[in-house]
């Protein structure tokens, strides 16, 4: 903006020229204060007056601003998450399956002559005295089953069988049917039958 000073007398002329930057978006009141503002200092350059700065009233709206703050409310981008190295999962160890106690099973196989049945207390105590492979390639095992019977006592009856050393192992009053042999001038006993009894109030233990 160009600014000019012309004497009436003698027709001289002194201009001045101010940077005049209106941005292209510029409001009309925005352009009009610019304008306002190159008049006011070209003419301060002109005449070389000293002028009182002029903040455009910046003072009196920070003042209103302290005294009333309007909070802005300000769109906060979501954050984005951040993708985290997951851990392999640890191997889980098998459960082990609880081994069921055997439970109470009759035994017998074909009683031969001579054989007694007594009533007996199982002890429950099995030793496994040896094994083998028969000639069919069928697996045995010899057990001894500890119990007290009548008219005999105290005695380790053998067995083959599975099914009455698991019975043995359980303390309790049984009925069983024996087989007396002699083997080196010494009386052995083989279980022929094994049927195991409920016991009474007398022979639970407290």
């Amino acid at each position: 903006m160009r600014c000019s000073l012309t004497h009436a007398d003698s027709a001289s002329t002194v201009s001045a020229e101010v940077p005049l930057i209106i941005p292209v978006d510029a409001s009309p009141q925005q352009a009009a204060s610019a304008i306002t503002y190159a008049r006011r200092y070209a003419l301060s350059c002109l005449l070389s007056l000293s002028v009182d700065p002029d903040d455009d009233a910046e003072t009196a709206e920070s003042r209103n601003k302290s005294t009333v703050t309007t909070p802005v409310a300000r769109s906060v981008a979501p954050a984005t998450p951040v993708a985290r190295p997951v851990a392999p999962a640890a191997p889980v160890a098998p459960v082990a399956k609880p081994v069921a106690k055997p439970t109470a099973q009759a035994y017998t196989r074909p009683i031969p002559d001579g054989a007694i049945t007594v009533d007996c207390r199982l002890l429950g105590r099995v030793e496994k005295l040896k094994d083998g492979v028969g000639k069919t390639g069928r697996p045995w095992t010899l057990y001894a089953v500890a119990m007290d019977a009548e008219t005999v006592g105290e005695i380790s009856a053998k067995t083959f069988d599975d099914v009455v050393a698991a019975q043995g192992e359980i303390p309790g009053p049984a009925s069983v049917t024996l087989v007396e042999k002699s083997f080196r001038g010494k009386s052995e006993y083989e279980i022929a039958a094994l049927t195991p009894k409920a016991a009474t109030e007398d022979e639970i233990p407290f």
